[in-house]
């Protein structure tokens, strides 16, 4: 078994004006623990440093369901790292856990899941980034399709899951 690669980026994220009013009204609907990621970013913890005290896959999720929400972003974003039109960065993953299929699986799901459901999705998100295997993830396609359609209806649901059983 060779060295695993990190699932998180070591990059350093600062809060959004979303994330500090979220912080004093709680109105945007994140549940305690992502409440409590919100308090830590500072600006100056790494994602890396933020693993003490969060395991890596669950911190995973909640750094790409804060980013996706809007309430953080990169401190320094890398200028090289341009997203493409019509996706969402996730800079809270590292490059090297999305080389792979279940990695760049993972990241799309996290992506649409994230930036169509929110907060909501956080049971889902925490699943996606603990999925050991494509075969795990593509089982969770279903539940996720179901979640889609209360929000967004059947032929988007259906639509979703065409896409990501093709990626």
């Amino acid at each position: 078994m060779g060295v695993r690669e990190p699932l998180i980026a070591d990059v350093v994220f600062v809060q959004l004006p979303k994330g500090r009013d979220e912080l004093r009204t709680a109105l945007h609907g994140l549940s305690p623990r992502a409440r409590q990621l919100l308090q830590l970013i500072d600006g100056e913890r790494s994602a890396i440093q933020l693993r003490r005290m969060f395991a890596e896959p669950e911190l995973a999720a909640y750094l790409a369901l804060l980013e996706v929400g809007g309430f953080i972003t990169p401190a320094a974003p890398d200028q090289d790292q341009v997203p493409m039109p019509g996706r969402i960065a996730i800079h809270a993953l590292s490059e090297a856990a999305c080389r792979d299929d279940l990695g760049r699986l993972r990241r799309r799901l996290l992506a649409e899941l994230l930036s169509r459901i929110g907060p909501a999705a956080e049971p889902f998100a925490l699943a996606i980034t603990r999925s050991p295997t494509v075969a795990d993830l593509r089982r969770l396609i279903p539940a996720i399709c179901s979640a889609i359609e209360v929000g967004e209806g059947p032929e988007r649901a259906q639509r979703f899951a065409q896409e990501m059983i093709q990626a």
